[in-house]
């Protein structure tokens, strides 16, 4: 097993603990507020565990998984392979949802390049992201738990989809909870998340990214109206005067 598919692995055990359930439920109401908004065909869901129902409220039906890993795929309408060669057309999803997709990859450039080719005309693409350095007690306690992972922060994200000629639409950072893996503790720390949100949500622990696939058309050329010469200078006809040789 390579290190890509251990920290899938790693992470899909991370999503049935405590702290995983409750940073699975403030990631899905996060989503909720967003993916209702989107219509389309398709949707596609690359990477993330696959019995997790992040985007049931899209009104999109048609929905797709796809996993590096075979052993992460159990539903009829999921299918595996390489992550930077999606076996898709182009231009045929509306939707592309990578939920910490990013955090298993050293260089997300190549992922991100399939991403474009594979979104449809004015596509949306949804990134759940840990956010690196934002707290160092929770940084140390997840490495500890998934220590293949890798933190992207969100200027490195942010420059590849530049590049690439994505559009930022949205950027959120919310779950101001401690890594503390109780879960009767994490229910009485639901203040944390209240408060973080009304005060101080740039120091959220995770955060979503909504980007769009930009249209790089051809711009007519026009005359400027305002510089044209006028006929008259002076606004009034009068009748000239010519010397006749």
């Amino acid at each position: 097993m390579d290190s890509l598919q251990q920290a899938l692995s790693q992470l899909i055990n991370f999503y049935d603990s405590p702290m995983g359930l409750a940073l699975y439920r403030a990631e899905k109401r996060m989503l909720e507020t967003y993916i209702t908004n989107i219509f389309g065909y398709h949707l596609l869901q690359i990477g993330g565990p696959e019995d997790l129902s992040w985007l049931k409220s899209s009104p999109i039906r048609n929905h797709h998984r796809f996993s590096d890993c075979i052993n992460n795929v159990d539903v009829a309408s999921a299918c595996y392979g390489k992550l930077d060669m999606l076996p898709f057309v182009s231009e045929g999803i509306d939707l592309i949802f990578l939920p910490h997709t990013l955090n298993l990859l050293q260089d997300t450039t190549a992922v991100l390049t399939e991403v474009k080719r594979c979104l449809a005309t004015e596509g949306r693409l949804i990134i759940i992201n840990f956010v690196p350095y934002r707290m160092f007690y929770w940084q140390c306690s997840f490495q500890s738990a998934l220590p293949n992972i890798y933190w992207h922060s969100y200027n490195d994200i942010h420059r590849v989809l530049d590049q690439l000629g994505f559009n930022i639409k949205l950027l959120k950072s919310f779950f101001h909870k401690p890594y503390i893996n109780n879960d009767k503790i994490l229910q009485k720390l639901y203040i944390l998340d209240a408060i973080g949100r009304t005060f101080c949500s740039w120091l959220g622990n995770v955060q979503m990214i909504v980007a769009q696939k930009n249209i790089f058309g051809l711009t007519p050329v026009t005359k400027n109206l305002k510089n044209k010469p006028k006929l008259i200078l002076n606004g009034n006809i009068a009748p000239t005067l010519r010397k006749r040789s």
